[in-house]
């Protein structure tokens, strides 16, 4: 489900921001640093997801509520041929989210990968250009990096963190941007119904006849949410007051 989308002022950036649900439409927890070392030692296969979904069960069993956050999965897509390469900044990425004194700007944190574009997915651009492949990791953990799609980031195997990828024409990559909540937003729908717009910070670079000391020009991609009744449309209320998606089968499979 496609919850925000839109681009940047230039119009050569597309972005569509959608969700990484859970399994309760829960908001997710920020795990314990006990539980995060109790998930090493038994098993180094245990992703992510699962070492967060634990806590949700013991989070009433702590002394303190953990943070919360959402992941947003957000899409980028580099849409005019004649501007070039565009970088996408994701390190600076945040999210305006209304609170009780106005809209209030959230920074997006541990920014990671998830896919990229291949000559299957994206109409070609040169003849020249290599075989490319869905993004991943080689054995030792580090960035798998395209023919022509340039990541620049952080190669020690943080589970594909980067901070900025480059975009080419036409190429569009699939990222995964961490939101902290409020305490009070236990749902998916909290979040979304208070959540303002997304903004990206992008850049190209310029002629070789522009100055020199303007090395590249800045803008950003901004993404606002659709509204509330909007949103409800793609989730039902179930008695207990739990939550669940109104496409279920389509969206999580």
């Amino acid at each position: 489900v496609v919850f925000a989308k839109g681009g940047n002022e230039r119009q050569s950036v597309s972005m569509w921001i959608m969700l990484s649900h859970t399994d309760d439409c829960n908001t997710r927890i920020v795990p314990s640093t006990t539980t995060r070392n109790a998930n090493s030692s038994s098993s180094s296969s245990n992703s992510d997801e699962s070492s967060i979904n634990n806590d949700v069960d013991h989070e009433e069993n702590d002394e303190a509520p953990r943070q919360r956050y959402i992941e947003l999965r957000v899409c980028l897509q580099n849409i005019k041929s004649g501007c070039g390469s565009v970088n996408i900044n994701l390190e600076e990425a945040s999210a305006n989210v209304i609170g009780p004194r106005g809209i209030s700007m959230a920074a997006a944190c541990s920014p990671r990968i998830i896919f990229e574009s291949s000559d299957d997915t994206k109409p070609s651009v040169s003849s020249k250009q290599s075989k490319r492949k869905k993004y991943g990791l080689d054995g030792r953990g580090r960035h798998s990096r395209s023919a022509t799609g340039r990541i620049i980031g952080d190669d020690s195997g943080d589970k594909g963190r980067v901070s900025h990828i480059t975009l080419e024409p036409f190429e569009f990559t699939v990222a995964s941007l961490r939101v902290p909540c409020t305490p009070d937003m236990r749902y998916e729908t909290d979040f979304l119904s208070r959540a303002h717009s997304v903004k990206v910070p992008v850049s190209w670079p310029l002629s070789s006849t522009a100055s020199d000391h303007v090395k590249c020009q800045v803008d950003t991609c901004y993404a606002k949410f659709m509204s509330e009744p909007h949103i409800w449309e793609h989730y039902i209320e179930l008695p207990g007051g739990c939550l669940t998606l109104a496409d279920r089968n389509h969206v999580m499979s």
